[in-house]
C-alpha cells in the first residue's frame, strides 16, 4: 500500500489552482505529522492556507482504500479533526469566504457546517457545464432559489428562471401518479440497480 494525500475538499482544491484559480482552502487538521506534510503539498500547489486550522489532541483525517479485483473499492474512514470543522471556525473565514466567487462544499465535514455556509449565502448562483466545462460566466450564470430542503438528508431543491433561448425544460416524471409498488430507477444506488416492483420499501 501506499500513502497519498487526498480527500475531496483537498483533491477539488488543487485541481482549481492547477487550473489558474486563486483558491483559499477551510479545513481542518489534527495536530500530527499527515497535517504538516499535508500543509506543505497546499502551499506547494499555491493554495491559500490562513484558513487551515490546527486542532490539538486529535489526528488529521485518513481514509484506507481498498480496490477488489472487479475495480469495486471499500473505504474505511477515520474523519479525525474534520468533525472539528464547526460553524464557528467557518465563521473566522467568512470574509473570504464572501469575497469568493465560488464556494464547493462537500460532505466529509459536518453538515451542519455546510449548512451553516449556504444560509449566509447572499445569492445563490448556478452554473451549467456546457460540453463537460463549467463555464463560470455572466451570461451561464442564473439566479437560484431554494424552493424546499430536507436538512437530515442533505438535500435541497433549487428553482432558476432560465432564459428560453438557452434552456429547454424537459418532463422526467410526475411524482403525484406514482404508487407503491411502481418500479424505480434510484439515483446514485450502488450499480444503479433497478429497484423491484416487489419491492416494499
Amino acid at each position: 500500500y501506499y500513502h497519498a494525500f487526498g480527500g475531496k475538499g483537498a483533491n477539488q482544491a488543487v485541481g482549481a489552482a492547477r487550473s489558474g484559480g486563486n483558491v483559499s482552502f477551510v479545513t481542518c487538521l489534527g495536530d500530527d505529522n499527515f497535517a504538516h506534510l499535508l500543509l506543505e503539498s497546499l502551499i506547494k500547489f499555491n493554495i491559500q492556507t490562513k484558513y487551515v486550522f490546527v486542532e490539538s489532541g486529535i489526528s488529521t483525517g485518513t481514509a484506507l482504500i481498498m480496490t477488489d479485483t472487479q475495480g469495486r473499492n471499500c473505504i474505511g474512514v477515520a474523519p479525525g479533526a474534520n468533525d472539528n470543522l464547526s460553524p464557528a471556525l467557518v465563521d473566522k473565514a467568512i470574509e473570504a469566504i464572501k469575497e469568493a466567487d465560488v464556494v464547493l462544499l462537500q460532505c466529509e465535514i459536518p453538515h451542519e457546517t455546510n449548512k451553516h455556509v449556504i444560509d449566509k449565502a447572499i445569492n445563490i448562483i448556478v452554473y451549467f457545464c456546457i460540453n463537460n466545462e463549467v463555464m463560470v460566466t455572466k451570461d451561464n450564470a442564473y439566479v437560484a432559489s431554494v424552493i424546499a430542503k430536507h436538512d437530515v438528508a442533505d438535500l435541497a431543491i433549487i428553482k432558476i428562471a432560465p432564459r428560453e433561448y438557452q434552456l429547454t425544460s424537459i418532463v422526467l416524471g410526475d411524482s403525484a401518479i406514482l404508487e407503491r409498488g411502481d418500479e424505480l430507477l434510484v439515483i446514485g444506488y450502488p450499480s444503479a440497480d433497478i429497484l423491484s416492483k416487489n419491492s416494499k420499501s
